[in-house]
C-alpha cells in the first residue's frame, strides 16, 4: 500500500487544478491505487475546482483478467459514488502474442480536455520476455501524451542469463519477503500462506527453474528501467517531498514498520525490508528521445566531475 500512495500522490499533484481527470491502469487488479485516488480527488474541496469527471480505463492483458477487471470497476464505482465523485470505467484488452499491436489509441478515447496519466504497477516487467510486446505497449503510451506516468516495479534483478545470478538474488528477495511475513503479529486468512506459498512459491520456482519463453519474472532494477525509459524518450520526475512522507507513513501505521525501509533511489523511491530493497516507485513523461538523451548525459557528467573531484 505504501507504493500505491506514494504513485497516487504524484497523480494527485499532476491533476491537481484539471477538472477531467482520465487515469489509464496498465495492471488494475484489486484496484487500491484507484481506491486512493477516488478518496484524495473527493478531499480537494474547494482548493481546486470541481471535479467534473474521474475516468479509468483498466487494460487487461489477456480475455482471463477480463471478468476480475470488471469485478474491480463495479467496486470502484460503488466507492466513488459513495465519495460523490463522478466516475466512470472501461475495459480495453492488449492482446497476446499474434496481435501485438491490437490495442489502438482510439479504443482508449483520449480526450484532449482531459488530464491524462499512465498508472503502471507492475505491468512492464512481465512483458520484458516478449520484448516486440513491451516497445508496443510503450509506443502506445508515448501516443496519448501522459501527463505523467508512474511505474511501480520489484526492485530486483532476476533476468540474469547465468542461473547462480539469478538464485542468489532470489534467495535474497525471497528471503527478505518471508521475513517480512513473518514479522506480522497477526495473520488474517491464513495470508502468509496464501502470499508464501503461492504468489512468491510460483514466483522463486518461475525465476530458477523455467528458462526462455516460460521464464516470465524477469525483474530488472531501475537503473535498467531508466537506460530503457531515455531510449523511449522519457525523462524522470522527482517524486515529491509529500509522496515519500505518505509512504512512511502508510509502512509506519504497521508494528514491523521500523524494519521497512523508504528512502530515494535518485527521483526515484525505493522501498524494502531492512537491507534488501524490494519494489521502486518511479515517475516519468514523454519529452523525446534528444531530450531525455541530454539528461542522461548531463547526469553522467555531473557524477564523472564529482569522482574527478
Amino acid at each position: 500500500m505504501a507504493s500505491q500512495m506514494a504513485g497516487v500522490q504524484a497523480v494527485l499533484e499532476s491533476v491537481w487544478a484539471e477538472k477531467r481527470v482520465h487515469v489509464v491502469d496498465l495492471r488494475i487488479r484489486s484496484g487500491l491505487a484507484m481506491i486512493a485516488l477516488i478518496q484524495a480527488l473527493s478531499g480537494r474541496g474547494n482548493e481546486a475546482p470541481q471535479l467534473e469527471l474521474l475516468k479509468v480505463t483498466a487494460v487487461a492483458d489477456d480475455e482471463s483478467e477480463v471478468e476480475v477487471w470488471r469485478e474491480t470497476g463495479v467496486r470502484l464505482a460503488s466507492f466513488a459514488s459513495e465519495m460523490n465523485v463522478p466516475f466512470a470505467f472501461k475495459i480495453v484488452l492488449f492482446p497476446s502474442q499474434a496481435q501485438v499491436l491490437g490495442l489502438r489509441k482510439t479504443q482508449l478515447q483520449i480526450n484532449s480536455k482531459e488530464a491524462t496519466v499512465v498508472y503502471s504497477e507492475y505491468a512492464l516487467s512481465p512483458l520484458i520476455s516478449t520484448p516486440s510486446r513491451l516497445h508496443a505497449l510503450m509506443r502506445l503510451v508515448k501516443s496519448i501524451r501522459p501527463r505523467l506516468m508512474v511505474v511501480v516495479e520489484t526492485e530486483a534483478n532476476h533476468n540474469s542469463p547465468d542461473f547462480g545470478h539469478r538464485f542468489v538474488e532470489s534467495l535474497f528477495t525471497a528471503a527478505a519477503c518471508f521475513d517480512c511475513l513473518d514479522a506480522k503479529d497477526d495473520d488474517p486468512a491464513g495470508m502468509r500462506e496464501a502470499v508464501g506459498a503461492r504468489f512468491l512459491g510460483e514466483r522463486i520456482r518461475n525465476v530458477v527453474a523455467a528458462e526462455g519463453a516460460e521464464r516470465v519474472v524477469r525483474d530488472v532494477r531501475i537503473g535498467v528501467w531508466r537506460k530503457y525509459f531515455a531510449r523511449c524518450g522519457m525523462l524522470e520526475i522527482e517524486l515529491s517531498e509529500l509522496a515519500v512522507r505518505h509512504a512512511r507513513l502508510v509502512v509506519n501505521r504497521f508494528p514491523c514498520g521500523a524494519a521497512c525501509v523508504v528512502g530515494a533511489e535518485g527521483k526515484s523511491v525505493v522501498m524494502g525490508w531492512k537491507d534488501t530493497p524490494l519494489l521502486c516507485v518511479s515517475t516519468w513523461k514523454f519529452v523525446g528521445p534528444k531530450k531525455a538523451r541530454a539528461a542522461v548525459e548531463k547526469k553522467q557528467r555531473r557524477r564523472s566531475g564529482k569522482r574527478n573531484g
